[in-house]
């Protein structure tokens, strides 16, 4: 019992009656503590504090490895990003295309970004940057013959996933487009592809002299 008040009593000799502050901590008389910034505390100042940007202006540096915004976000110049893909490709001469055989669009007008498209693997476009992309492709029909022309992806599996279709069969020489929305791993690839029949591919003309453009494949990545 003795052992029992004793511990009692040194219990109420060594308890602290007040609160200690630490560096640029502040205790007042009515005990409300306070933090006091400063270089030595590394803390936040009210002049820090007064100086703050409650709104990002156009003189605001922004540097973040994600933004997240729950309303719009208003760019007023352009979004440069390193992995912005874009390309397209058109037929450099006129040639008949038969089933099955992949469209070759062979002259690269422009490739921006970290895709590849190849010039010597017939019109296939390869995806280094995963995502979503959008594709858009064009050809003639040959009139009286029947056809059938996909836009397809190889998947991881190497399993053909068509995402685009044209198909008929046209009295005279018509341009017939194809487009898809595909979600790509890195290194799946995207070609053209007539599966039945035949389509022509160039300029739309015997002699070869108009712009080639009216055929080729293109895309862009959307997200």
């Amino acid at each position: 019992m003795s052992s029992l008040l004793q511990q009692i009593k040194s219990l109420d000799i060594n308890k602290q009656n007040a609160l200690s502050p630490g560096t640029n901590i502040t205790i007042d008389e009515n005990n409300v503590i306070s933090a006091a910034g400063g270089t030595d505390g590394g803390g936040i100042t009210q002049e820090q504090l007064d100086a703050k940007e409650d709104l990002i202006t156009t003189t605001t540096d922004i540097s973040s490895n994600t933004l997240t915004t729950v309303g719009d976000l208003n760019v007023g110049g352009k979004i440069v990003a390193p992995n912005r893909v874009h390309f397209r490709a058109r037929r450099a001469s006129n040639i008949t295309v038969s089933a099955p055989g992949n469209i070759p669009y062979d002259d690269v007008r422009f490739n921006l970004g970290g895709s590849s498209y190849s010039l010597f693997t017939r019109g296939i476009f390869t995806a280094r940057t995963a995502g979503k992309y959008f594709f858009f492709a064009n050809f003639f029909t040959i009139p009286d013959v029947e056809f059938i022309v996909d836009i397809y992806h190889f998947n991881s599996a190497r399993n053909r996933v068509s995402a685009g279709r044209q198909q008929g069969i046209t009295s005279t020489q018509e341009a017939r487009y194809i487009t898809a929305t595909i979600e790509l791993e890195e290194g799946w690839d995207v070609r053209v592809r007539v599966d039945l029949g035949s389509v022509f591919v160039g300029d739309g003309t015997s002699n070869g002299s108009a712009d080639r453009d009216y055929t080729s494949l293109g895309g862009f990545l959307i997200g």
